[in-house]
């Protein structure tokens, strides 16, 4: 059995910087709306949340269309 340790992932720069700051900022902005829908009586909470994955769907949905139109 071994025991070695796992290694950590890579770090560096992945991203353009430009693009780490605007995904850096999706996540900020996608966290204070989680945080928004999650101080909403429960009833809101699921309607925020149906509404959430709407949106995040047809963003993804774009996003994969766009792609395989540039391929």
């Amino acid at each position: 059995m071994d025991s070695s340790p796992i290694p950590a992932p890579p770090t560096g720069p992945a991203l353009s910087s430009r693009a780490e700051d605007s995904a850096g900022s999706h996540d900020l902005d996608l966290v204070s709306r989680l945080e928004v829908i999650e101080a909403q009586p429960l009833a809101r909470r699921a309607d925020a949340y149906a509404s959430l994955h709407d949106e995040l769907a047809a963003r993804l949905d774009a996003d994969v269309t766009g792609r395989a139109a540039r391929s």
